[in-house]
Parts: structure tokens; C-alpha cells; sequence
């Protein structure tokens, strides 16, 4: 069981707190262990990393692919 953990913060004054969030759910993936890759919008997603999102992609929408994640 992993626990996923999603924040969002706005750092744009004007739009403060309109974008900002938190969310965390539970999954069970199989296998067990995987060499786990995820792109947000095309931006990889590095261990521990943050990706900034301008107002108008956050608008639109974001995009998660583990597409490129390979089981070990």
C-alpha cells in the first residue's frame, strides 16, 4: 500500500488561494517494487521534486502519466 500526496500552492498574489489544495489517497499497486516514472504535464517528476504550473495550464488542466514506469 503506498500513500500519494498531492499539494498544490498559487504563487501569483493575484490569484492566492484560488489554486491551492492538498489531497492524499491510498493505492495498492502490483508488483511490488517498480522503477516508478511520472510526467505531470510532459515535466518529469523527480524524487522529492517540484514542477511549477502557470495559471493558465492549471486552468486547462493537469496531466499525470506512469506510462514509463516498468515493474522491477
Amino acid at each position: 500500500m503506498y500513500q500519494v500526496h498531492l499539494t498544490v500552492r498559487s504563487s501569483n498574489r493575484d490569484t492566492q488561494g484560488i489554486f491551492d489544495g492538498e489531497k492524499t489517497i491510498a493505492i495498492d499497486a502490483t508488483p511490488k517494487t517498480a522503477n516508478i516514472v511520472v510526467y505531470v504535464n510532459g515535466q518529469k517528476l523527480e524524487k522529492n521534486g517540484k514542477i511549477k504550473v502557470g495559471i493558465q495550464e492549471a486552468e486547462r488542466g493537469l496531466i499525470f502519466d506512469g506510462t514509463a514506469t516498468l515493474p522491477m
